[in-house]
Formats: C-alpha cells, sequence, structure tokens
C-alpha cells in the first residue's frame, strides 16, 4: 500500500480538499494531511477516516494568518499586522513536513505558496516526489519579473507535477514562465447528492444565494447593486449571502443606502452552506478572479443554475444559456439583466440547473474520478522517481 501527504489549509476552506483525500484514500491509499493550526480546531484529529495534524506556527490562539474563510491574501489586507507571522508560517510548515513526512511516498501541497514552496525546500532531505497543485488565489496574483511571480514560477517548475484546477491557470502559468509541459489540467470535483435535489417553489419569487467569502475580490458589492436594480423593477426576490470576511459591514450599509433588504446569514458549515443552496433557486457568483470555484460545482452537483461573472475557470463551467448565465465583471447593470432574466423565465433557469447536473457527471467532475486522476498522477511521479534512481 502506497502513502499520499497533502498539505491543505484550515477547515474552514479545505472541504474539497479533505473530500479528495477521502476519495484518494478509498482507491487504496493512506493519506494524511498537514495543515496550519488554528485556535478553533485540534492539533490532530481524524476527519472522514483520514488524519489531519496541524502544525502551530504562532502563538496557539493567536494564529491568525492562515485562519478563516478568507485566506492569508484576504488576511492580511484586513490586519497587515499578521504580516509578522508569515515567515513563523512558512518555517514551521517546513520543519513539520521534515518531521512527519519521513514514511510516506509522496508529498501533495495544495498551493504553491506557502505549502510548494515548503515541500521543496524539505525534498532534498527527503527524497520523495513533490505533486503540487494551484487553485487560484496562488497564481493570479503572481506576475512576470516580480518577486511573488519568479516564487510562483519556481515552484511550479521545480515540482515533480504541477496540477493546475483550470485551463485558465495553466495559462497563467506558462505567461509567468513554466514550462507548459510541467503542467498537468486536474481539475478537482464534489461529492455530487445521490437524487436530484428538488426544485423549490417559486410563488414568492427567486431566491438567489451568493456563497463565499466577503472579500474584495469576490466583488461582492456588485451582487448587492445588482440586486438593488432588480428590486426597483418590481420583480419578487430575496438575496441571501452565506459567509463572512472584512468586508460585511461595508455590504451591510451599502444594502441599507441602497434600500433593499439583503440576508446576511454569515459563516455556516459546509453541509449547512449545502441545505442553504438546496433551498434557493440560482447561486451567484460576481468574483473578479478566480481558479475554478468549487461552490459553482457544488451548485451544479445539486441542480442549481448559476449566475456568474465572464472569469477564466468560472466560465469553463457555467455556459451562457446552458448550464447558467454570463456577465459582464464587475459590472451591476450587466448582473442585473441576468438576475431580471432568471425571475422572468424560472422554468428555463430550471432547465439550466438540470443541465449543469448532467454535465458535471458527463465532465467526470466529481470528487471519485478527480481522485483516480491524482492517483495516476502519483503513480507517475513514484514512476519517475524509481526510473531516476535506476539510472
Amino acid at each position: 500500500m502506497t502513502t499520499s501527504f497533502p498539505v491543505s489549509t484550515d477547515d474552514a476552506r479545505g472541504t474539497h480538499i479533505r473530500s479528495i483525500a477521502r476519495s484518494v484514500q478509498a482507491q487504496g491509499w493512506r493519506v494524511s494531511v498537514l495543515a496550519p493550526g488554528s485556535p478553533s480546531v485540534p492539533a490532530l484529529a481524524e476527519v472522514d477516516g483520514v488524519l489531519v495534524r496541524r502544525h502551530t506556527y504562532w502563538f496557539r490562539e493567536r494564529q491568525r494568518l492562515a485562519s478563516g474563510l478568507a485566506g492569508i491574501i484576504p488576511n492580511l489586507q484586513s490586519r497587515p499586522t499578521l504580516a509578522v507571522q508569515i515567515p513563523g508560517l512558512v518555517l514551521s510548515q517546513w520543519m513539520a513536513i521534515m518531521r512527519f513526512a519521513p514514511g510516506h511516498d509522496l508529498i501533495h501541497a495544495h498551493w504553491l505558496i506557502p505549502s510548494g514552496f515548503a515541500a521543496l525546500r524539505a525534498r532534498n532531505s527527503l527524497g520523495i516526489p513533490i505533486v503540487v497543485t494551484a487553485h487560484g488565489g496562488d497564481v493570479n496574483r503572481a506576475k512576470p519579473g516580480t518577486v511573488y511571480g519568479r516564487l510562483v514560477c519556481r515552484v511550479a517548475s521545480r515540482a515533480d507535477i504541477c496540477t493546475v484546477v483550470s485551463e485558465g491557470l495553466a495559462e497563467r502559468l506558462v505567461s509567468i514562465g513554466v514550462p507548459r509541459r510541467k503542467i498537468e489540467p486536474t481539475p478537482l470535483g464534489v461529492d455530487p447528492p445521490p437524487t436530484e435535489p428538488d426544485w423549490p417553489p417559486v410563488d414568492a419569487g427567486l431566491r438567489f444565494l451568493y456563497a463565499g467569502s466577503l472579500i474584495e475580490r469576490k466583488s461582492v458589492a456588485t451582487l448587492v447593486e445588482a440586486f438593488a436594480r432588480l428590486r426597483r423593477g418590481g420583480r419578487d426576490s430575496t438575496l441571501h449571502l452565506v459567509g463572512d470576511g472584512p468586508l460585511r459591514m461595508e455590504l451591510e450599509q451599502l444594502a441599507r443606502r441602497l434600500g433593499v433588504d439583503v440576508e446576511f446569514m454569515g459563516a455556516r458549515g459546509h453541509e449547512e452552506t449545502l441545505r442553504c443552496m438546496a433551498s434557493c433557486h440560482v447561486l451567484v457568483l460576481p468574483s473578479r478572479s478566480e481558479g475554478r470555484p468549487v461552490v459553482v460545482l457544488e451548485a451544479m452537483a445539486h441542480s442549481r443554475p448559476v449566475i456568474a461573472s465572464d472569469i477564466a475557470g468560472t466560465n469553463e463551467l457555467v455556459r451562457h444559456g446552458i448550464t447558467g448565465l454570463t456577465f459582464a465583471v464587475g459590472d451591476p447593470d450587466s448582473l442585473a439583466a441576468q438576475l431580471a432574466f432568471s425571475v422572468d423565465h424560472p422554468e428555463r433557469m430550471r432547465g439550466m440547473g438540470a443541465t449543469a447536473r448532467r454535465e458535471l457527471e458527463h465532465l467526470g467532475l466529481t470528487a471519485e474520478i478527480s481522485a483516480g486522476r491524482l492517483v495516476g498522477l502519483y503513480e507517475r511521479a513514484l514512476s519517475d522517481i524509481e526510473v531516476d534512481g535506476g539510472g
């Protein structure tokens, strides 16, 4: 039996990683997960049969840099003083890999920075292959010629295999100098419900849902402004925002100023978020940049159409008029028009949702199939190491 050692992030943001780890383990691999510490979760736990270890990178109760739904960069933007925790995060991650990786056959580091960087620093001592996965936030900020861009390029180029969750991210890595031959587009998948969820009654109008962090990149203000335009047009509908973040107060003030009633539901657990999704009609994702958003895959799995900004990664899933609707990035008028179409044509939207679920299955974007793709890459990386060692 072979072993895999994924490096992940904290529980609030790592549900898709846990799903993949569980599915990889179901295919005969023994999986351990290493993640940054957090004040709200134990240092050692078993989740769905997968062992999760957490490394302490700061004073235990003050570890905030990698905690919460937003992620490292938004956390830094809202609290710049957290920058003092960066060296501790990278150093403790490297030390934890050096301590726990022996006995494993392979390291799979999710997010090029900091996990991929720390894993590569440990590779020479460990002598085992390193697979890294870019999810979006770690690559979308990388620009050619910058220090960060060169660091991302170095990690992606020197890993044994670099996977990306969308073709858009592959193109972005090539643009900063990563050889195309090093990149393996390997989309992640989700666990679909065993039966197609019912379409909720629309007597009181459509219920729109946003699920994600309330941060600048998600452009939730565009959605609130568009919803205000929709309501001024006299169309019955409701908007529910699941998630939290540094922009919550600002968005609540915007909704009050526009005179629109928006339900801010706060951060919810993964299962509760999925129940909210099943009770709503349409998912809306107004982001300015993404990798390949898992929340869109989950909506498709729940037979829910998606209205999303027309950006790389997302537009590989949301095909206008087929699995959902797209609009111009950051344009509340464009988004309002798509919201209005949804309200005026609920049966069309219901049909798009049903098509989206079939598309998910047709493209093999389930956790089980995604895990199979990863296992194939793991075996290839191990085979390459054996060939090099034998040469």
